[in-house]
């Protein structure tokens, strides 16, 4: 072989190296060109004021707004707003999607349940322990539950029980504002003054004694490894079992102390809403958007993945943002 054709080879493998070097570092880092795209009430929403979002069993988004809910398949937006045989109150603050792909809403006053076909709605008159529904979550026995400024609801489909505060047992506080399910079907309500656990039988609760804004719980989530997050006035505290850890705006980790919304996506990060952007969390580095980025507005209150990986962003007055990678 010459040395021209020589130089040639050793010139093609040292290409491939590199190009094999940047395939593997693109995968690992998930870069790749992010692509923001913004939905308000000129694409179909019901309101840009948006408070919840939830994914179906067929991949729809779901989204509460101040004025009704809208449901967006990709590439049709449906209204639903409030009526008399449909919606029980136009303000949505919570949504979830149970086992049979029932939806449900919690409003300012009372819950509506929609099977696709037939809405069903409920409130204290059925046995919810107050109208006003912060948060809703479906546990792995089908059971649905409900958080409420005046304790928590549990309905299984025919039965209702409600759990409030008693002296050191049960609640740790009435005023619940979010709840979480783990892999172990462990119940984690975060509440105004601390959290609360329950795991069927027995119930545990956590106080911080030094940090009150630590207590106010806004929000949690479970991540992969069954690490439970919890979204305060004073930051995000980590708990998996043993120990806690704590991120805030101080040490240069998140864009707010204030997390309304924390989600998974399909890669392991972990992203919080805050009132100042949004942050996301790889478990080493941390990154924060804002509307300069692209998001539709800062104040983030709302964050769901859907089943191909993008990310939604719900905002308190600017609509619906959603972040695609073209990598994917």
């Amino acid at each position: 072989m010459g040395l021209k054709l020589k130089l040639l080879a050793l010139l093609f493998i040292i290409i491939g190296l590199v190009a094999i070097s940047c395939t593997k570092n693109s995968k690992s880092n998930n870069s790749g060109t992010e692509e923001w795209t913004t939905y308000t009430t000129k694409q179909g929403l019901s309101s840009n004021e948006i408070f919840a979002l939830a994914i179906d069993k067929q991949g729809a988004l779901w989204i509460g707004t101040e004025y009704g809910v809208t449901k967006y398949d990709g590439s049709t937006f449906q209204k639903f707003q409030q009526s008399s045989t449909g919606l029980i109150y136009h303000s949505v603050h919570s949504i979830a999607v149970d086992s049979d792909n029932n939806k449900w809403f919690g409003t300012s006053e009372g819950v509506s349940k929609f099977d696709g076909t037939t809405w069903f709605s409920y409130t204290t008159d059925f046995g919810l322990v107050d109208n006003y529904i912060n948060s809703i979550a479906v546990d792995g026995y089908g059971n649905i539950w409900f958080a409420t400024p005046e304790g928590v609801s549990r309905f299984d489909g025919v039965n209702w029980k409600t759990f409030v505060k008693q002296g050191d047992s049960i609640l740790v506080n009435n005023r619940v504002k979010t709840i979480g399910v783990d892999s172990s079907n462990n119940l984690w309500f975060g509440t105004e003054f601390g959290i609360s656990k329950f795991d069927g039988s027995h119930w545990t609760y956590y106080i911080q004694n030094d940090n009150s804004l630590l207590n106010y719980i806004l929000s949690s989530a479970t991540d992969q490894s069954n690490n439970v997050w919890f979204g305060t006035l004073a930051g995000v505290k980590k708990f998996d079992g043993s120990t806690w850890e704590y991120y805030n705006y101080d040490n240069g980790e998140l864009a707010h102390n204030q997390v309304y919304a924390i989600a998974m996506d399909l890669e392991g990060n972990i992203w919080f809403g805050t009132q100042l952007g949004v942050s996301k969390f790889d478990g080493t580095i941390w990154k924060n958007y804002t509307k300069d980025d692209g998001l539709a507005e800062n104040w983030v209150t709302s964050i769901v993945v859907d089943k191909q990986g993008d990310i939604w962003f719900g905002t308190l007055s600017g609509g619906l943002s959603r972040l695609h990678y073209t990598s994917r």
